[in-house]
């Protein structure tokens, strides 16, 4: 009898979803069908949204590096967006420059090349979302992906450091970087989200001992919060 409940209930629970609820799955074989059981609760289409963050920098050598962004933009459907971004970094050297620096005879300054701000722009991809049930709350979730280019004001002390300073002395430069990133978004409610960020800017650059370029890869994760309307 009991059993036969369950299989009644379940059946019904099936025919109650709508067209409207049905996707489809490419990677499934053909005459399989999923039905959504929950609508989204909350919806990114033709919304605008604006956010600002702090961080740490994870990839300038010898520095400590507090990094602050804003970023706005743009979803014109569920899983497509744009979005512009500005940062600005904060550095100091770190310990192990300063062990380098100050142990006693002429010890040459290390090479360091840091990046000072960057502004760009990338597409938005946000293909998963779900939600998390802990400390007797529902969080919802997206998790998005972004690519793009970007601007970079960097400098470093690559003339001090080839010519075995013990003085630093830096240098402008400036990149043009591929920009990319992926996100974890928190909502706190209707219009109110939190963003785990990681984030790089992929550019060429020349090192402290050659002068060829390689691709370097300068990361930042940043923690921000925003407002969707």
């Amino acid at each position: 009898m009991l059993k036969g409940i369950i299989v009644f209930i379940i059946f019904c629970s099936g025919i109650q979803a709508s067209e409207k609820d049905l996707y489809d799955f490419l990677w499934l074989d053909p005459d399989k069908k999923v039905y959504v059981l929950q609508n989204k609760v909350y919806e990114k289409k033709n919304t605008y949204y604006l956010s600002a963050g702090v961080g740490k920098g994870l990839s300038a050598d010898f520095q400590d590096t507090l990094v602050t962004s804003v970023k706005a933009g743009y979803f014109f459907s569920e899983e497509w967006g744009i979005e512009a971004i500005y940062s600005n970094k904060n550095h100091n050297n770190d310990d192990a420059y300063k062990s380098i620096t100050s142990s006693g005879g002429n010890n040459k300054v290390p090479f360091v090349r840091r990046i000072n701000n960057f502004y760009g722009i990338m597409a938005v991809w946000a293909p998963f979302y779900g939600k998390i049930n802990t400390f007797n709350r529902i969080f919802y979730f997206d998790w998005s992906f972004g690519l793009g280019i970007s601007q970079l004001d960097a400098e470093s002390n690559r003339t001090a450091f080839r010519a075995n300073a013990t003085v630093d002395a830096y240098e402008p430069e400036d990149y043009t970087a591929g920009i990319w990133k992926t996100q974890l978004r928190f909502y706190v409610n209707k219009n109110l989200y939190l963003d785990v960020d990681l984030l790089g800017n992929v550019y060429r650059a020349n090192s402290g001992i050659s002068d060829s370029e390689k691709f370097r890869n300068n990361m930042d994760s940043t923690l921000s919060i925003g407002w969707s309307f």
